[in-house]
């Protein structure tokens, strides 16, 4: 290979909970990369890929976008798109995920969709999502009071939301992980096998490579919370960066 020529898109920042923790990770990505080919002799590029459009010559993108449109571009290419287009949509509906999570014997806090205007408070805690998207705009809220139901019913009203998914609060440890491939690590706390095992099969069965999420830990038992495509790796960037440099460079043969 006469030269690496590699694209990135960054998320938008209308998809992005914390826009400087996504440019950070992809960035710090980026120089471990460059130092990797630069190790090895290999003249390169990088740059970054605008509206979707990626120049002749490319071998591989790196993929931050939510970005519908953008999406349907890059879905297009005869080359690695990571995370893949079709995996980012995947990953967008909570409700494909929690599907996904059932089919293999991961344990959820119970779920399930309502109305908005059917929100009720009942004296049990619960969490209401967003079933589509994440982003910028509030997608998340806990309700344990007739306050809190108030508030919550007039933020997904405000944002044209009818339809939301409400899930049990569940009390416990909270333990963030990351993956990349086929490898996953869990964040000051390391599960028993099965669980880890579990989660980088919902990962390959959404497709994606890139990934993060949560699991609640309660009584010696494990329920999913969140699992996002290309997190920040806020904790652990380094680790990242240099877990989906190797990915890069594997994918390219290098």
């Amino acid at each position: 290979m006469e030269k690496v020529v590699i694209g990135f898109v960054c998320r938008e920042l209308s998809h992005a909970g914390k826009p400087e923790f996504d440019r950070a990770i992809m960035e710090i990505t980026i120089a471990a990369i460059k130092n990797k080919l630069e190790q090895k002799n290999i003249d390169f590029e990088i740059y970054q890929v605008e509206e979707g459009e990626v120049k002749p010559g490319t071998n591989i993108v790196m993929n931050m976008s939510r970005d519908a449109k953008i999406l349907d571009k890059l879905a297009k290419l005869d080359i690695p798109v990571i995370n893949n287009p079709q995996s980012v949509k995947n990953m967008l509906s909570k409700e494909t995920i929690y599907e996904k999570a059932n089919e293999i014997g991961i344990t959820i806090p119970e779920t399930r969709k309502v109305k908005v205007r059917e929100l009720k408070y009942d004296g049990e805690e619960y969490y209401v999502k967003r079933a589509d998207i994440r982003g910028k705009r509030e997608h998340r809220s806990l309700v344990n009071s007739i306050e809190t139901l108030d508030e919550t019913i007039k933020k997904f009203e405000d944002q044209g939301v009818g339809e939301v998914l409400i899930q049990k609060a569940i009390e416990g440890e909270v333990i963030k992980f990351y993956g990349v491939g086929e490898e996953a690590w869990f964040v000051g706390f390391e599960p028993i096998s099965q669980v880890k095992l579990k989660i980088i099969k919902l990962a390959e069965y959404m497709n994606v490579e890139i990934f993060g999420g949560a699991v609640i830990k309660q009584e010696g038992k494990y329920y999913l919370i969140t699992i996002n495509e290309w997190p920040t790796f806020s904790v652990m960037r380094e680790k990242g960066s240099e877990k989906i440099a190797e990915l890069i460079l594997k994918k390219l043969g290098i």
